[in-house]
């Protein structure tokens, strides 16, 4: 019980963090646009100089 809730709190507080991101987004750009799971994947993978996503990708 304890352990789901914890899970909870922790997708609750990342959703919350990219409704932030894409609000930002959305005041600096011209307009709104959705973005894709892994197109905010990529970007965090360049920002962050990891090989994540490249591994990710030959795993699957």
């Amino acid at each position: 019980m304890k352990t789901g809730r914890i899970i909870g709190w922790i997708l609750l507080g990342l959703a919350l963090v990219l409704i932030g991101h894409e609000a930002l987004n959305a005041l600096e750009g011209e307009g709104y646009s959705l973005i894709a799971l892994g197109e905010l994947w990529f970007r965090l993978d360049q920002a962050m100089g990891t090989a994540s996503l490249n591994v990710s990708q030959a795993v699957i």
